[in-house]
């Protein structure tokens, strides 16, 4: 996807990739004042109930030449509150969404049916997994 975000800079390139169904990896690059800007998200998507997920989200920025440390510091801080701020509208939007089985989608809503099917692979019930695949809970 390619834009241009009052938030993130000009020239927005954003290529997200479902790593599985838990968790996603986006690349992304933009111009802030005159500056490439090159980045890394990971988004996880921890399920808790049937209505309910805990997510996690963490940013690489890549360093910029010639700037000190102070300055590296402070810009990058700058750059991961900017991507908080951005994915934390999204996160406003999914959280008034519902189900809806068969939805009316626009341009630019992407695949949802093919996503929701290869979601679907992933959402099994507890007691169709068979004997030697379920595993109690470990933790280390």
């Amino acid at each position: 996807m390619t834009a241009d975000s009052p938030i993130l800079g000009r020239d927005l390139f954003s290529k997200a990739t479902y790593e599985g169904p838990a968790y996603m990896t986006t690349y992304m690059s933009a111009l802030q004042e005159g500056q490439k800007v090159e980045s890394r998200l990971l988004v996880s998507h921890l399920p808790l109930t049937l209505t309910s997920f805990e997510i996690n989200f963490g940013v690489m920025v890549k360093k910029i030449p010639g700037m000190t440390a102070e300055e590296e510091h402070e810009y990058v801080q700058g750059y991961i509150d900017a991507n908080n701020f951005a994915f934390g509208q999204d996160v406003a939007i999914w959280e008034n969404k519902i189900y809806i089985a068969d939805p009316v989608v626009c341009d630019g809503d992407g695949p949802l049916h093919k996503l929701r099917k290869w979601y679907g692979q992933f959402l099994v019930n507890r007691n169709d997994i068979p004997n030697g695949l379920d595993m109690e809970k470990r933790e280390f």
